[in-house]
Formats: C-alpha cells, structure tokens, sequence
C-alpha cells in the first residue's frame, strides 16, 4: 500500500496534467480579460480625443448636406476639417468658409484661386459638381482657416447630434462612465487575481479541490508499504510474507 501525501503527488507527478490544464485554463482567462481591457481604453480614448478636439475647435467635424462637392465628398458624408495658418491655404485645397451673402451658412468649396494683396487674401471658389464658380470673391483677414483634411463617407448627420449641446454632454458623461467601469474592471481582477494567488482552503491555485492523500495498493508485488511517519515524511516498512 502507497501513500503519497500533497507533496508525493507533485514529486511523482500524479497532478501533473491537472495543473497543466488549471495554468492553461487561467492563460486563456486572462489573455480574455486584458483583451477586454484593452478595447475598453481605446474606446475611453478615441472618445476623450473627440471630444477634446471638438471642444478645443483645433477640429471640426461637418456633414456634407449637398451634392456640390460629389463625388468626392458626397451628401451624408463627413468632412473632417483642421484649423491651420491663412498662410498655409494653397490652391486647390478644399476651404470651410462663410459666404458673404449667408453669413450663418457653412460652405465647403475647393479654392480655384488665390491672390495675397494689400495685407489680406482673396479667394475664389467652386465646387467639384456645380458647372461655374461660386458668384463671390472672400476676403479673408483672420490669421486660420479651416481647411478639409480627411473624408469619411456616410455617419454625417450623427456629427449634427455631435455638435449639438446634447451631443457634446452625452460624449463627455459617456467618457467619464467608460472610464470609471475600467478601472473598477481593473480593481475587480486585481483582487481576483489575489485569491487566485493565495488559494482557498481544500483548493488548488487554479480552484481544483486538492487530493489530499492517493492510495496506491503495491501488495500484489509484493512491495513494502510507504506510509505517512509522524513528522511528516514517508516511512516504508516491510511487506507481510505469505
């Protein structure tokens, strides 16, 4: 008869393919739990840097309402625009301006040309679809101008909500909730991950009950008996003779 005590089966590997499995088990649980954290920060991130750059007007997001730039900005698309220096405008670029005759209205045309005089720019402009220039000459006097960088076709009219009041609170209270739920994520699986370490009583680190002695019976062979002394180690004695 063989007993081996907690430490006999790990020296003679009896548990071995049970903790193999436990560690792969908590590999796979883990690798889940910082892929979810990572998706978890880069959407907190992109939303923050949305914000800020809306707020802080160094970008402006506008929906293209009409046709006159098609097809390279189509109707419902997203003009993504950044303030730059007056002096970086170059012919061709695509300009964000107000006209002259609807001072609250937002165009967005290619500049077709472009003159420095007297201390100010004049700029001409068309759009890509309409068959003549539009009707005025901009003067332009400031020191930036928002000029169409990037193009994102569809999702247009979400950037109206966007730029609404409700809009930008909505972003911001979604980016204080997204961020307080990672770390809260965080904390959670830092502190499960202690227990994990530490171990419950009858329980294995991977949470498998622990065996606490295996029986293995070797007198058919005629073996001697290994069996538990009282300090602890393992006592063989003799095997009956028959």
């Amino acid at each position: 008869m063989l007993i081996l005590s907690n430490f006999g089966e790990r020296r003679f590997g009896v548990t071995g393919n049970r903790v193999l499995h436990g560690k792969s088990r908590a590999f796979v649980k883990l690798s889940f739990r910082m892929l979810r954290r990572l998706v978890a920060a880069s959407v907190v991130a992109f939303v923050l840097l949305l914000a800020i750059s809306v707020l802080s007007g160094a970008w402006e997001l506008l929906p293209v309402l009409s046709g006159s730039m098609s097809p390279g900005m189509s109707t419902g698309s997203i003009a993504i625009a950044q303030r730059e220096p007056v002096s970086d405008l170059r012919l061709h670029d695509v300009a964000v301006f107000h006209p002259p005759s609807s001072p609250r209205v937002i165009y967005m045309h290619r500049v077709i040309k472009l003159e420095h005089t007297h201390g100010e720019i004049l700029v001409r402009t068309k759009g890509d679809a309409n068959p003549v220039p539009d009707p005025w000459t901009l003067h332009i006097t400031s020191h930036s101008i928002y000029i169409v960088r990037y193009r994102i076709p569809a999702f247009g009219y979400v950037v109206l909500w966007v730029h609404s009041k409700t809009g930008r609170e909505t972003i911001l209270t979604l980016a204080g909730l997204l961020a307080l739920a990672l770390v809260i994520s965080s904390l959670r699986d830092a502190r499960k991950g202690n227990m994990m370490r530490r171990g419950a009583p009858g329980e294995a680190v991977d949470g498998s009950p622990i065996v606490d002695d295996v029986i293995i019976d070797l007198t058919d062979q005629g073996e001697g008996q290994l069996s538990n002394a009282p300090d602890g180690s393992l006592h063989k004695s003799s095997a009956p003779h028959h």
